[in-house]
């Protein structure tokens, strides 16, 4: 199959009040979509999870999920303090 023939793979859409513009246009052609909203989460953890629904599209789930542990991890883990902040 020529590549100029090859089915796209999926969108991403950005829609915070209802649907993409794109949305009709995208569905008319057969073309997968998914809306993505990690830009409004506000911690990290949460930006990181968000990119577990994309990783899995991408068939990259495991390597997302092991830096979505690490984060996890890193944000619970009490802080670090230098010998400096104990005098």
């Amino acid at each position: 199959m020529s590549a100029a023939f090859a089915r796209p793979g999926p969108r991403q859409l950005y829609g915070v009040n209802g649907t993409n513009s794109m949305e009709d246009k995208l569905k008319e052609l057969d073309i997968p979509f998914l809306y993505v909203t990690d830009y409004l989460e506000e911690s990290p953890l949460g930006k990181a999870e968000s990119l577990l629904t994309l990783s899995e599209v991408i068939g990259k789930r495991v390597g997302c999920q092991t830096i979505s542990n690490y984060l996890f991890v890193l944000m619970n883990s009490p802080p670090c303090y230098t010998l400096e902040e104990d005098y």
